[in-house]
């Protein structure tokens, strides 16, 4: 055997023979392959030729093959998947790496809108597209009754529905373009906002438990005062009654002296 030459002749270990299975059928994403031949033939066919291996023309060689495969039918095509956009993707991937984030570390993120901005991507520059109408914006506004007013009379109908739906798509996301540069605008001022209404709502516990307890110190001031009231009533009758019992007393020994003499 010759350096230099593969131990398998001139074969070509492209990937495409080994997506169908040992009984010649495609293997689907259920059904799977050993991964263990899967890796074995992979090195192979990387390592074909002989030398050193270049690591920048792996991928490429990868996505080709898969290009040829899903072109001659042999793996399924993706277009009946939507294609998630670029700045959709960057919005998951942030709102995951936040989420994991515990309650008390998410305040502590730089909240910089020139942050933000890099992380969602640059405004595409695209076909500039009219201003939606005012009276969308107005409260109590009926789309459908609109549309249904500015039926045209002419025999383009469906053409003119279908420039309407593009126009009604365009202009949705714009505003909701818009809608997400101001958020991203205001975040600082929203950050702050939450950090505001957590401090009101720790100083809201903490009024709320300053009530508890100057109820409850009412509470038994209140007992005590009906406690001190009965004594207070209950010494007045006794006052009374020793005022009663000396005036008698003087009155009997008045009496009997009047009879002694």
């Amino acid at each position: 055997m010759q350096p230099g030459t593969s131990p398998f002749g001139q074969f070509s270990l492209s990937p495409l023979p080994f997506l169908y299975s040992i009984n010649g059928d495609l293997s689907s994403s259920s059904e799977g392959f050993d991964s263990s031949r899967v890796l074995f033939l992979a090195s192979l066919w990387l390592f074909q030729g002989g030398g050193p291996m270049d690591l920048s023309k792996v991928g490429e060689k990868i996505l080709s093959s898969v290009r040829s495969a899903r072109s001659l039918g042999l793996l399924p095509s993706t277009s009946d998947r939507p294609e998630v956009p670029t700045r959709a993707a960057a919005a998951a991937a942030v709102a995951r790496a936040l989420a994991a984030l515990p309650p008390d570390q998410r305040l502590n993120l730089a909240s910089s809108s020139a942050e933000l901005c890099s992380m969602y991507g640059s405004k595409p520059h695209g076909p500039t597209v009219e201003e939606l109408e005012e009276q969308f914006y107005e409260e109590g506004f009926d789309p459908v009754i609109y549309m249904l007013e500015h039926i045209p009379s002419g025999e383009d109908e469906l053409e003119y529905y279908e420039n309407k739906a593009t126009l009604r798509l365009a202009q949705l996301d714009m505003i909701s373009t818009r809608l997400s540069e101001h958020v991203m605008e205001h975040h600082e001022e929203m950050v702050k906002g939450m950090q505001l209404v957590r401090e009101l709502e720790r100083d809201v516990k903490t009024a709320t438990i300053i009530c508890m307890n100057g109820r409850r110190h009412l509470t038994s001031s209140m007992h005590e005062v009906s406690r001190d009231l009965i004594v207070t009533t209950n010494s007045k009758e006794k006052q009374a009654l020793l005022v009663i019992t000396s005036d008698f007393s003087t009155k009997f020994l008045f009496a009997m002296f009047s009879l002694a003499a």
